[in-house]
């Protein structure tokens, strides 16, 4: 504003109607010369008379008045033009040397986060900023239940889709989920210039115009905005260039995810190995020396009962490095996994172990994600165990939890002073046992992330819980 018009006008005016904010929303020239005659002037009183206004985008306008009439011709207005577009290319390039700016930064940024949900908050917050919407959110794929549910997005996106809890994949539903998911599995962007006009989409549709760009397993990343057509070139490949960080980061983050857990898996795995070593040395010690002295005796007075002895510490040595080996190898991380049966591993294992009397009972049956060579391993030990500590005539039961399942007996139980030893390597109260068969299962439950507890079963004996399964699905038998 101009020293001589701040004088006319005694203040900075902000106009919210009138011929300049007509001329804002029109986007079109105004010359006026008695703008008096104006039906829409905003100062009746103003000692203003001839005017020019130039829209400037949506930067705002250009305002050439005098006081007095008809004081600007077609000359005026032709340089008043040229003023107003070199005016609005500076203004252009200014917004988008910002936004650039912005980009650079928030770009730096998502390279430094750590979690799925803080990249893309941040990705989210950073269109408002850059593509200057507050209807923007990233909605995440369920694969299970094919619902994309929204992770992150702006108050103002969840005000306007507050009746969504997730847009569910169904071609003969809700239409604006299945142009989501259309645009989703395209894996192509998407830009709606004008819902009410668009033929996948209703006319109440709460968003005019959208950029959508799909993230290959990992989502939707949506702007919006109210008015249509709100999105321009420069919009459009910004908002690519937020997609496309967004998903190197997310990539990124995954990566890091997946070494973090293997290098925790692997210092477990040496600990364990040390832990290993230490106990094996003290337990092959005690039958080793058994057998020199089996042999020695028989040396001296060559009597063959001697030799049962030895086979006994033979075998005990053979058993060990059996249980050994086996821990060792429970304790890799795990490749390949496929959906397992509870039910059918649990009846398989079963048929194998020589079980005397005892019984098994499948309360229910479950459908997880796992390694089912492991899981057999485990399933076998546990029902061992069983038939070792609670008799051979014991009832084994195998049931399902919310998250994971249960092998319970009906024994004795488990001492609850010796829980928290139970799991460790060389642990045992029986002097045949090698106190690894527990161990390898907590190795098996660790190797798959599954949380290993010991409780007490409904009729008194030892309960083994897994939780923290990857279920897709439970059957009760009734």
């Amino acid at each position: 504003m101009s020293d001589r018009t701040q004088r006319v006008t005694d203040e900075l005016v902000t106009f919210d109607h009138g011929i300049a904010w007509e001329t804002f929303q029109s986007g079109k020239i105004r010359q006026y010369d008695d703008i008096h005659t104006a039906d829409n002037i905003y100062n009746p009183e103003t000692e203003f008379r001839s005017g020019l206004y130039f829209p400037l985008g949506e930067h705002g306008i250009l305002l050439a008045n005098s006081t007095q009439r008809g004081d600007f011709d077609d000359t005026d207005v032709s340089l008043g033009q040229l003023l107003a577009e070199n005016a609005k290319s500076a203004l252009d390039r200014v917004e988008r040397e910002r936004r650039l700016a912005l980009l650079q930064e928030r770009t730096s940024a998502l390279m430094q986060t750590t979690t799925t949900a803080k990249t893309v908050d941040l990705t989210v917050d950073a269109a408002a900023e850059i593509l200057g919407t507050s209807l923007s959110g990233f909605i995440q794929e369920d694969e299970r239940e094919e619902v994309l549910r929204p992770l992150s997005t702006t108050d103002a996106l969840a005000a306007e889709f507050s009746t969504y809890d997730g847009f569910v994949y169904d071609t003969d539903g809700d239409p604006i989920s299945s142009f989501l998911w259309d645009v989703y599995n395209s894996g192509t962007p998407e830009y709606v210039g004008d819902a009410s006009e668009h033929p996948a989409l209703p006319s109440d549709t709460p968003a005019r115009s959208a950029l959508l760009y799909p993230l290959e397993s990992y989502g939707l990343l949506v702007f919006a905005a109210k008015a249509p057509d709100a999105f321009d070139r420069t919009d459009k490949r910004f908002g690519w260039i937020l997609a496309s960080t967004l998903e190197t980061a997310l990539e990124r983050v995954d990566r890091e995810r997946l070494l973090r857990d293997q290098t925790q898996k692997l210092t477990r795995q040496n600990q364990q190995l040390e832990e290993f070593a230490q106990t094996v040395t003290h337990d092959l010690r005690n039958p080793l020396q058994v057998l020199r002295g089996t042999l020695d005796g028989v040396r001296k007075t060559t009597d063959v009962n001697h030799l049962d002895r030895g086979y006994r510490a033979l075998d005990r040595m053979e058993t060990l490095i059996d249980d050994v080996l086996m821990l060792a190898q429970d304790g890799q991380l795990i490749d390949d996994t496929e959906m397992v049966s509870l039910a059918s591993l649990a009846d398989d294992c079963w048929d194998v172990l020589e079980t005397a009397d005892a019984e098994l009972m499948i309360n229910d049956d479950m459908e997880f994600e796992a390694d089912s060579g492991r899981v057999r391993q485990l399933l076998e030990n546990l029902f061992a165990n069983a038939v070792t500590h609670a008799g051979t005539d014991v009832t084994v039961t195998v049931g399902t939890l919310t998250n994971g399942f249960f092998v319970s007996d009906d024994g004795s139980g488990i001492d609850p002073v010796e829980r928290n030893q139970i799991f460790t390597d060389g642990y045992t109260s029986t002097r045949s046992g090698t106190g690894f068969g527990l161990s390898i299962v907590k190795q098996i439950a660790d190797a798959h992330d599954w949380d290993a507890t010991i409780a007490e079963s409904p009729s008194g004996g030892a309960q083994i819980e897994f939780t923290g399964l990857d279920v897709a699905s439970t059957q009760t038998d009734n």
